[in-house]
């Protein structure tokens, strides 16, 4: 009496039968269509159940169900699964051997997996549709020479060697820094081009705001550091300030922050004429003082503060000071007319030196 195969139902004459031909060409047609022919769609699942009897090697897998298993096969049997959509698979060493990565498929993607018996399978291949869908989770290992396409994600990594990269973004979008940590004394970032042109290399800020506005600071460079309660402290930045954002007539000025008694101090400013501006009585006011305009009135401040009303009222008179209500000081001197006035009264004081001098020989 005839038997039947376990796996795909071939009929298996008795050894008393005589020989037929129409149960050998049905053998012939099942083996075919199962080698050769595509079997019947599979909806994605936690565990994806291959039918009882196959009819086909290649299966399309529908759905977008991550997958963890594949149903218990015996050892040696091989699919070809092609996905119609996006599909987690994820790695496990003994069950679903991914090479050690979790693959994310896209539309078209073909894989292989061969059974190793007892419900383990391994990709045996792997034709993507697209780019490369390898997601691998590292933890405390060295890789050596890797090649990096496309985004890799990690809360924090230790680089050592050399790096190369011809377009290298990173950004977690969560608002948290990037930090380089070194232990060395004068270590830190080195940014090297090797162009031979006149050009070195360029470190840009870009404040991509989908609305600037006026008064925007575009980028910071802070300088922190400890005081003596352990505390992290800032200790100075300087910043890009637009002062006028319209297209075609942009100004901008730079800010230099101080901290004068444990508070922001706007101590140095370059306006977007040029012009350079600093606080020089150490007042930490906002009023600022132009060091190359003609009249500065800090040091006048400083040099007259204790003098006599009478003697600025002169000094006012010869066009030497000025009064400023809206400056340190109340007063700016005239630097211009001090220089003058000085050479003058240096002129005439060696004329009348000389004189004294023939008088008394």
């Amino acid at each position: 009496m005839p038997t039947t195969t376990t796996e795909l139902g071939l009929t298996k004459p008795a050894t008393t039968e005589q020989y037929d031909v129409n149960v050998f060409n049905t053998n012939m047609d099942i083996v075919n269509e199962h080698v050769a022919g595509k079997g019947g769609d599979l909806a994605s699942a936690s565990t994806i159940s291959l039918p009882a009897t196959l009819d086909g090697h290649l299966i399309d897998i529908t759905g977008t169900t991550g997958v963890t298993a594949i149903s218990t096969e015996p050892e040696g049997l091989e699919v070809i699964f092609q996905f119609d959509g996006v599909v987690t698979l994820t790695h496990h060493a003994t069950s679903l051997d991914l090479g050690g990565s979790n693959i994310t498929t896209v539309a078209g993607d073909y894989l292989g997996f061969l059974s190793r018996g007892g419900g383990n399978w391994g990709l045996s291949f792997f034709q993507p549709a697209g780019t490369h869908h390898l997601t691998q989770t590292l933890s405390n290992k060295t890789l050596s020479g890797p090649t990096v396409s496309g985004t890799m994600t990690s809360s924090s990594a230790t680089l050592s060697g050399t790096w190369t990269s011809s377009s290298l973004v990173i950004g977690n979008g969560s608002g948290l820094p990037l930090t380089l940590t070194t232990s060395g004394v004068d270590k830190g970032l080195i940014v090297a081009s090797t162009a031979a042109g006149a050009n070195g290399p360029r470190i840009e800020l870009f404040h991509n705001s989908p609305s600037p506005a006026n008064s925007d600071l575009l980028a910071r460079f802070a300088f922190t550091g400890n005081d003596s309660g352990g505390g992290k402290q800032l200790y100075g930045y300087s910043t890009m300030k637009i002062i006028d954002v319209t297209a075609g007539g942009e100004d901008s000025e730079w800010e230099f922050h101080t901290v004068l008694a444990g508070a922001d101090n706007n101590a140095v400013r370059i306006t977007k004429d040029g012009a350079l501006m600093a606080d020089l009585a150490g007042s930490g006011s906002a009023a600022q003082v132009d060091l190359f305009d003609e009249f500065d009135d800090a040091p006048l401040a400083r040099s007259f503060r204790l003098r006599e009303p009478e003697a600025m009222e002169i000094f006012e008179r010869y066009g030497l000071i000025e009064h400023a209500p809206g400056h340190a000081g109340g007063w700016m001197r005239n630097i211009g007319a001090i220089q003058d006035f000085t050479l003058d009264a240096v002129y005439q004081l060696h004329q009348r030196l000389d004189k004294l001098e023939a008088r008394v020989a």
